[in-house]
């Protein structure tokens, strides 16, 4: 069965998972958590992007997200491929970092973002990377320290969470803290990873109104699914993001050469026009930046720049657009 589109709706929530291919590492030391955080950090602030909660593990990551003027996917396209470039360039590493294309799950805000919220901020304890909560507050790769003021990121805004607990900061920080441990100590059995209640399955204790509608991309009750279908014209269902890897090699084949070879050093008109193609394409469509095209092709910036430029003037011709479509 064919994967369906994204829900793209501008002002909901998002509950991003990302995991890396065959559950590898996508961090493997202090220096990629600072460079995933400082990136993400740089790209919600470019975006106008929400952030409420996230939390890094060593093999997969969570996000909760509002977009507002920039859509979902544009938002992970430009975190997800930056990275993966950079960390394949420190760890000595080729081909793809993240497992397929990560999960995005629309989310009704009312009563599941508090939910989220908890469950994304439990995730390392429950991962058994930190032992109880005191460590927790210390964990440095969750929004949860930084709302407990123990991880600085100029870019995060704990109000966005600590609003909703209390009128001031040590109210709604008690108020935060004490909805947290309800959570460790309770029996929920919800599936926030897979769209939530499995509505369509029938049991004694699931409400009838529950089990009349169920969509994987969604989080909500049956009313909220059934909304988002019914409008689904109206919502913006965004063509399938295409990794930097899978760039390249479209390019690859369409040049009759291999991603190695449009990555390497050899010299021929041939991978000259198929690097700056790639270039041009990772540029538009994967968002990174020259800095990081140059160091995905071992190039000066300025190099990178170049290639990016002939890329387009490549692509306007019209055999190139019929050779390579993306």
């Amino acid at each position: 069965m064919p994967r369906k589109p994204r829900i793209e709706v501008e002002g909901l929530p998002y509950h991003i998972i990302a995991r890396g291919i065959e559950r590898r590492k996508i961090f493997r030391d202090k220096t990629d958590y600072r460079f995933f955080l400082g990136r993400l950090g740089k790209i919600l602030i470019d975006t106008h992007t929400d952030l409420w909660a996230f939390s890094l593990l060593p093999n997969h990551f969570h996000l909760l997200i509002r977009s507002n003027k920039v859509s979902i996917s544009t938002v992970m396209r430009r975190l997800l491929t930056g990275y993966a470039v950079v960390f394949n360039k420190r760890h000595k590493r080729v081909g793809h970092l993240f497992q397929n294309r990560y999960k995005s799950i629309v989310c009704q805000e009312e009563p599941y973002l508090l939910e989220l919220i908890r469950y994304i901020h439990l995730n390392p304890i429950r991962a058994k990377l930190v032992a109880d909560m005191d460590e927790l507050g210390s964990y440095p790769y969750s929004s949860h320290s930084a709302l407990l003021m123990k991880t600085n990121l100029s870019w995060y805004i704990p109000e966005i969470v600590l609003d909703q607990f209390g009128k001031n900061y040590k109210l709604a920080q008690k108020n935060y803290l004490r909805f947290l441990i309800e959570g460790l100590s309770s029996d929920r059995d919800f599936d926030y990873e897979g769209g939530g209640r499995k509505r369509s399955r029938e049991s004694a204790n699931t409400d009838p109104k529950e089990s009349q509608a169920f969509d994987e991309r969604v989080l909500g009750d049956s009313d909220f699914v059934l909304a988002l279908q019914g409008h689904e014209e109206k919502i913006l269902n965004r063509s399938e993001d295409i990794e930097m890897t899978e760039l390249v090699n479209l390019v690859a084949d369409s040049y009759n050469l291999t991603p190695e070879q449009i990555q390497g050093k050899g010299i021929t008109d041939s991978l000259n026009e198929a690097r700056a193609v790639s270039a041009y394409l990772i540029a538009t469509q994967g968002g990174l930046s020259f800095s990081e095209i140059a160091s995905y092709f071992d190039v000066h910036r300025s190099n990178a720049a170049r290639m990016v430029n002939r890329g387009k003037l490549i692509r306007l011709n019209d055999d190139i657009k019929t050779r390579v479509h993306v």
